[in-house]
C-alpha cells in the first residue's frame, strides 16, 4: 500500500514474512455424574500472538510498516464454561437405546488487544455409528 487508505497498489514485490509465534496457556476444572449422564466444566485460556514484520525492501520503509499495521501483536484472556450430557454409559448398560451426547459452550471474553471482543456459544450433537 502506498498511503493508509490504499489497501494494494500496484506495486510487486516479494516478501518475507519474519517468523511469528503464538502460544497459549489454559487451565479448568472438568466434573462428571455417570449416573445422570451429566458433564460441567469451567476454565480459563490466555493466548498471545506477535505481530507480522516485513523487512524493507525496494520501496520507501513507510509503506511496509502500513503492511505490519494490518498485522498486530494480538493478545486474548476468556472464560469458558460448558455443559453436556451423554447417553454413552446408559447404552453400555443396554439402558438406552442409542450412544449419543449433547454439549453446549459459552465463551466470554475477559479481556484483548487486536482480536474480537464477542461472546461465542457453542452446541454440537454427536452420534456414534
Amino acid at each position: 500500500p502506498v498511503s493508509v487508505d490504499d489497501s494494494l497498489s500496484l506495486d510487486k514485490e516479494e516478501l518475507q514474512e519474519a517468523n511469528r509465534y503464538r502460544w497459549a496457556l489454559g487451565t479448568g476444572v472438568d466434573a462428571e455424574w455417570h449416573k445422570y449422564g451429566l458433564q460441567g466444566s469451567v476454565g480459563y485460556h490466555y493466548q498471545h500472538m506477535t505481530g507480522v514484520h516485513f523487512e524493507p525492501g525496494q520501496f520507501e520503509s513507510n509503506r511496509y510498516k502500513l503492511l505490519d499495521d494490518l498485522q498486530p501483536e494480538q493478545t486474548l484472556q476468556s472464560l469458558l464454561v460448558s455443559a453436556g450430557f451423554s447417553t454413552v454409559q446408559w447404552f453400555r448398560e443396554k439402558k438406552f437405546a442409542a450412544p449419543l451426547q449433547f454439549n453446549l459452550a459459552y465463551t466470554h471474553p475477559l479481556s484483548g488487544q487486536s482480536v474480537a471482543a464477542n461472546d461465542l456459544f457453542v452446541g454440537e450433537l454427536v452420534l456414534f455409528f
